[in-house]
């Protein structure tokens, strides 16, 4: 487990922030996923996570067979999770490890 010292990143670090599934992370997200520089010129970027679910829509709007309208409205239908992303060193010296636990195997019960 880590904590981020936010308040003191947001003001010594560039931080990409995106606060909903807007056009603007729509055009992040597919930019990355292309490998496109897309947000590495700062230390973080913060929003909302493609993962399994979105990423079905996204490819859609990557294919030509949804608009970037039509894609925001059908995510703001999913459950999505925030996640913030560290793009320098420098970054990692807000988190500070704070310990961790243990998950129980599955196997045993």
């Amino acid at each position: 487990m880590y904590e981020l010292n936010l308040g003191k990143a947001e003001k010594d670090l560039k931080i990409l922030r995106f606060d909903s599934t807007n056009p603007e992370w729509l055009r992040f997200v597919t930019a990355c996923r292309i490998g496109k520089d897309a947000g590495y010129s700062y230390d973080m970027a913060m929003g909302s996570v493609a993962n399994d679910n979105v990423y079905a829509t996204i490819q859609l709007f990557e294919t030509g067979l949804l608009s970037e309208q039509e894609t925001i409205a059908r995510l703001k239908t999913e459950e999505i999770y925030d996640q913030i992303l560290f793009h320098t060193a420098r970054a990692l010296q807000y988190c500070v490890y704070m310990g961790h636990e243990s998950a129980k195997d599955a196997s045993n019960g």
